[in-house]
């Protein structure tokens, strides 16, 4: 039995992702997508041998790339036009992975900064933690390590703590609306950040 449909659009790529998997299997064509399902024959084929092989593709290429195109939204659609299950799978997933690193610091922060409130209860408190703390776990993949959580952690703690001034401010909400949030990615931001400023600190001196 398949599982219920999720649409894929805006935000919901892990949900999506979630669904799709185990839905291709059911109908059998999850390797067109991964590792992927080259055309078995090139040209026409030769014997009844051939022509059943290329039905067989033929059928799970259409399968598999149909079950993701009546499952994701408009401009999905629009977005793996001309593409086989293989290339729209793989490219649905870096757009949508590369948007959810962004959702996914917001949630990291949004744990971060939760404080008990005047009159609020030690387990309502905490109840808010807790949810905050289901988010940003449904938010990632299966293959999300400790490595993961060290990244956000550190570019957190990078981005919180700056100097409070108007540059920084402005730099920071750069960052993090960008979707580049892993640790190495904010280092290379910081530095070129940073080169840019003593550059322009360096013109304005020689009164360029």
């Amino acid at each position: 039995m398949s599982p219920t449909m999720v649409t894929l659009s805006e935000g919901n790529w892990n949900a999506w992702d979630e669904y799709i998997f185990p839905h291709l299997n059911v109908l059998g064509c999850w390797e067109c997508v991964n590792p992927g399902w080259d055309r078995p024959i090139t040209g026409n084929p030769q014997d009844a041998a051939e022509r059943k092989e290329l039905r067989e593709w033929s059928k799970a290429q259409g399968a598999a790339l149909g079950a993701i195109l009546e499952s994701i939204d408009g401009p999905n659609k629009r977005l793996v036009k001309d593409k086989d299950a293989k290339d729209a799978y793989a490219l649905l997933k870096t757009t949508h992975n590369q948007s959810n690193a962004a959702r996914q610091f917001q949630l990291f922060q949004q744990i971060l900064s939760i404080h008990q409130t005047p009159q609020e209860t030690l387990p309502a408190y905490f109840q808010r933690i807790e949810a905050a703390c289901d988010d940003l776990q449904a938010s990632f993949t299966t293959a999300t390590t400790h490595l993961t959580l060290l990244d956000m952690l550190a570019t957190f703690i990078a981005l919180t703590n700056v100097q409070d001034d108007d540059q920084n401010e402005r730099f920071t909400q750069i960052i993090t609306t960008g979707g580049t949030l892993t640790r190495t990615e904010v280092a290379t931001q910081f530095r070129a950040e940073q080169l840019r400023r003593e550059t322009m600190a360096t013109a304005k001196e020689a009164g360029l």
